[in-house]
């Protein structure tokens, strides 16, 4: 069970956060989140795929910003449409 940290670091624009801890050693890791003009998702370097991450994921696509277009609709509402591996 890994904790993830939902950190907003611009307009649509989040940086998720889990450590890894192995024995003495922590380092953290960070995956972007980015809400695309049409409201999908694009999703760089993904986490541990815990139902906490899964759910920070999702909570991207109905964040709203003044500069936002409204892209978000109940049918590409929550979806990822990007996933970057690194």
């Amino acid at each position: 069970q890994r904790e993830t940290i939902k950190r907003e670091i611009g307009d649509n624009v989040w940086a998720l956060e889990q450590s890894l801890i192995l024995g003495p050693l922590e380092t953290p890791l960070r995956c972007v989140v980015v809400k695309l003009a049409d409201g999908t998702l694009w999703v760089h370097a993904p986490l541990a795929p815990t139902e906490e991450f899964f759910d920070l994921v999702e909570s991207c696509a109905f964040a709203s910003h003044a500069g936002d277009t409204g892209g978000t609709t109940a049918s590409n509402a929550s979806k990822v449409a990007h996933v970057v591996v690194p």
